[in-house]
């Protein structure tokens, strides 16, 4: 009888013991957290774009000096809806984050124009200015998105102030790849005419008397395709100042480098162009935005964006094939800009 009522308060009270022994191994598991400064903090997020790709195509002048602006593509991106987030771990002064973003599925996206200038290349020498930089062809297409993302990798260091206030300096590594199709066309092309002296050169995009003007149906054929990848690189700080139950953030970071790869497929008339561009301090990016904390550990936040990278200029090579062999084909550029509006929360622990 005595073994079987020990028995039976030993049951009874293994279940206390455990809650105990539990507690004292989570109380110990925080206080090492708390000598180490260990926490983590995840962050998902919505978020609305609004920005511009931009292609360039370089030729040499007609005294063979210098270079000049052949052709533009901008590819517009108005409006893009991304959804993603990020995780980070913090030991005690030094944080670690990663995360990414993807656009969510949205056909139409824009408008892609494109421009040429083709005088700057084939007019003589003693075409005038004034018919040099013509603006010979112009045309617009509807600007549809296959795929958009971008992952990010960041390390930083918080320097504390008084009164909560923290300053953060970061380095970062961004990863950006897009694909996006230019559907249907709106054209005018400047007419070949004779000039004066015996020459020919091509006629305004916009003279109605001369120019020729092309439409297919815009719903059907795909004549552009535009797939790029880029690394970004960012050297910049935050800075962070609680009033209350409010936490306003503001950022600040500019390039130090920047190398992208473009690949542009011209669907009509069977040309690819592969740009292998880059640039040194080209880019600047600034975030303004606010939280509002629930409790310790949960917060909501608005914050307002932009950035742009500019002048990253290269080879450019062209191939009938894209799969096939491409060989030099001149220079080409890029530049990139936007800004966002986005919706984030944030679990810290």
């Amino acid at each position: 009888m005595k073994k079987l009522l020990l028995l039976l308060a030993a049951v009874l009270l293994l279940p206390v013991v455990s809650l105990a022994a539990q507690e004292e191994a989570e109380k110990e598991t925080v206080s090492a957290k708390n000598k180490l400064g260990l926490h983590f903090f995840a962050e998902p997020c919505l978020s609305c774009h609004s920005g511009t790709h931009y292609e360039y195509v370089y030729c040499t002048t007609r005294d063979n000096t210098q270079e000049s602006l052949l052709s533009q593509l901008d590819w517009e991106q108005t409006p893009l809806f991304f959804a993603g987030g990020r995780f980070g771990i913090s030991i005690k002064n030094i944080e670690l984050c990663g995360g990414g973003v993807v656009a969510l599925p949205y056909r139409k996206t824009g408008i892609v124009r494109d421009y040429d200038w083709l005088n700057r290349e084939y007019a003589p020498l003693s075409c005038p200015d004034e018919i040099f930089d013509l603006l010979t062809h112009y045309s617009e297409s509807d600007c549809s998105m296959n795929f958009h993302y971008q992952l990010d990798f960041s390390l930083g260091y918080n320097f504390a102030f008084a009164n909560g206030v923290t300053v953060k300096p970061f380095a970062q590594l961004s990863y950006e790849t897009i694909y996006y199709q230019a559907n249907g066309l709106d054209a005018w092309y400047g007419k070949q005419v004779i000039y004066d002296d015996g020459y020919w050169y091509y006629t305004s995009y916009d003279d109605d008397e001369k120019n020729v003007q092309r439409r297919y149906n815009l719903n059907t054929v795909t004549v552009l395709e535009l797939e790029r990848f880029s690394y970004t690189t960012w050297l910049g700080a935050e800075l962070s100042v609680p009033v209350k139950r409010l936490r306003f953030e503001f950022s600040a970071a500019f390039s130090p480098y920047c190398y992208m790869q473009s690949l542009d497929s011209h669907l009509m008339t069977g040309d690819y162009f592969l740009d292998r561009i880059s640039a040194f301090f080209c880019g600047m990016k600034g975030s303004l935005g606010a939280a509002f904390c629930l409790d310790s550990h949960n917060s909501l936040g608005l914050v307002f964006s932009a950035q742009g990278v500019s002048g990253l200029y290269g080879k450019t090579y062209s191939s009938t094939v894209k799969d096939g062999v491409y060989g030099r084909a001149g220079s080409g550029g890029a530049s990139f800009d936007s800004v966002a509006i986005s919706v984030k929360y944030r679990l810290f622990l």
